[in-house]
């Protein structure tokens, strides 16, 4: 209880924030401590609801975390079950980022789906391998540079929700792109 006084809410917001940005840098070994830290916020938060040291860790910057995760977890996530301390995993969903279904047995990374959209809008729109409009095309290129370049710290549900319906609008399925996709956003979605 001192040390969370003593940090205040900007020592919060800054220790949240750093491991936001540990997201776009992690390596295999650092998923499992990540996903310990998180725990350990989720812990603070419940064992401090209803004190008023609970306000020091605002939830916007958690949920800034949870997104940052979903978005770059997918090399590393989810964590053998038999890894996760205590069942966690049935109390913390970040044990299971990400969640769902994959259509890929190596997913994507996120800097190799922006090349090959980029390779994609390039193409004349009857060559498109996605039969993708290039409003579409666009539209989801964007949302994936803001995050590369930081801009946002990754993708909500909502967000992904967004692409899977965009793909889902006349896309040639059968497309590899299009595959892709779906493999990285589905289960930021659910």
């Amino acid at each position: 209880v001192a040390a969370l006084r003593y940090l205040g809410a900007d020592g919060w917001d800054e220790f949240i924030g750093r491991l936001v940005h540990w997201t776009r840098e992690l390596a295999a070994d650092d998923w499992y401590l990540l996903c310990a830290a998180r725990s350990g916020l989720q812990f603070v938060a419940e064992e401090l609801a209803g004190d008023q040291l609970a306000a020091l860790i605002r939830q916007d910057r958690v949920a800034t975390l949870d997104d940052a995760m979903r978005t770059f977890g997918h090399p590393f996530g989810p964590i053998p079950l038999t890894s996760v301390p205590s069942r966690l995993h049935r109390r913390h969903k970040w044990w299971r980022y990400p969640a769902g279904p994959s259509e890929a047995d190596d997913p994507p990374t996120l800097q190799a789906l922006v090349v090959e959209l980029r390779a994609e809008l390039d193409r004349p729109e009857q060559d498109r391998s996605t039969k993708a409009p290039a409003d579409a095309l666009r539209r989801i290129l964007a949302g994936c540079e803001r995050v590369l370049d930081g801009t946002l710290p990754g993708f909500r549900g909502a967000d992904a929700a967004t692409v899977n319906r965009l793909v889902a609008d006349g896309w040639n399925a059968a497309a590899t792109l299009t595959g892709r996709l779906r493999g990285y956003f589905q289960p930021i979605e659910h």
